[in-house]
């Protein structure tokens, strides 16, 4: 990339995050060290503000998944951008992601 990248993760609300930024290998450990994105009451990650993702930030993306941590209903992921919907499905991961390119409800 051409520019200096950076990701800020901001709590929302007790339930929801938003993740700003870049989320990709360069600045996935900045979400790894949130103090907030594992907590146990986290249901929702919104990717509006998100100018780029890749690959890291889907493996982010499951791992928040298999940490348990989250409301018993799961994350879901909303405002995905179209090009990490588009690599969950090739990698075969839209069935344990609950993805959503909106602020609509799945």
């Amino acid at each position: 990339m051409n520019h200096q990248s950076t990701l800020t993760v901001e709590k929302l609300s007790e339930s929801k995050v938003a993740f700003v930024g870049d989320v990709i290998h360069e600045t996935v450990n900045i979400a790894l060290n949130s103090k907030f994105l594992f907590s146990e009451n986290i249901s929702e990650i919104d990717f509006k503000q998100v100018n780029y993702a890749d690959s890291s930030c889907l493996a982010l993306m499951v791992l928040l998944i298999k940490q348990g941590n989250s409301s018993p209903s799961g994350i879901i992921f909303r405002n995905v951008p179209e090009k990490l919907v588009g690599l969950a499905k090739v990698s075969n991961l839209e069935g344990i992601l609950k993805l959503s390119q909106s602020d609509d409800v799945i």
